[in-house]
């Protein structure tokens, strides 16, 4: 082979498996985010289907408590009819919650390839989520970002496919 064909069909090449590297890198982390994101968004359903929980039990009881004194004639119907209301709404926020929290759990399970969840709650340990880093620091780290390296790995890897089909490029 002349002109440096072979040099530039190797250097074509490792170019193309750094690209795939950086690939599976940025797919990796994608499943990270998008697994991280469902078990934040279970533990919020976790959360709303609780407290929803609570409501439905303090409706319960004010609907009791006014039905007492409906009976004893120290409160009207009207006001029972409203706690009634509540409780109604109560029930469907419960409902709502505990239908969104069985989706949270099927779409944690999804992350890893369950069909169906095999497990009762998500629990985090080590206390509350950091908050993110200040915008200089995360620009400070953007030259050595996968994705600003893949962009670059590409760049190469198509100056090399260039290099190596080129003709007048070969001379070097």
């Amino acid at each position: 082979e002349l002109g440096g064909k072979r040099a530039a069909r190797i250097q074509a090449a490792n170019s193309a498996a750094t690209v795939v590297a950086a690939d599976y890198a940025s797919a990796r982390r994608e499943v990270v985010a998008a697994t991280t994101r469902a078990f934040v968004g279970l533990q919020h359903a976790q959360s709303a289907a609780t407290l929803a929980d609570e409501t439905l039990r303090v409706a319960e009881q004010l609907v009791a408590s006014v039905e007492g004194r409906v009976r004893a004639g120290s409160s009207s119907r009207v006001e029972r009819t409203q706690a009634e209301i509540a409780l109604a709404e109560a029930r469907i926020d419960n409902q709502r919650s505990h239908r969104a929290l069985a989706i949270a759990r099927q779409r944690l399970a999804a992350t890893w390839g369950d069909t169906e969840p095999r497990f009762a709650s998500a629990v985090a340990e080590g206390g509350a989520i950091r908050p993110p880093p200040a915008l200089t620091t995360l620009l400070a780290r953007l030259p050595a970002s996968p994705d600003v390296a893949r962009a670059a790995d590409e760049i190469a890897r198509r100056e090399a496919a260039c290099a190596e089909a080129c003709f007048c490029c070969s001379a070097a």
